[in-house]
């Protein structure tokens, strides 16, 4: 059984305990999520997957 968060943070700190993943894993990985396959990023990846998604959304907000 796998724990689902909706924070990263909460996906690192946990995930040493008990097998965790983060809601978007689930939605873009479900089978490898389910699994247990799947590895929460690790810092710095953490900030600079959160400045790449902030820059995404930007834009198509500026589109939009």
């Amino acid at each position: 059984m796998v724990m689902l968060t909706y924070c990263a943070g909460c996906t690192g700190f946990l995930n040493p305990l008990t097998p965790t993943a983060h809601i978007l894993d689930l939605l873009f990985e479900p089978e490898q999520t389910l699994a247990g396959r799947v590895q929460g990023a690790r810092t710095p990846w953490t900030y600079l997957n959160r400045w790449r998604l902030k820059r995404f959304f930007r834009k198509i907000l500026r589109k939009a």
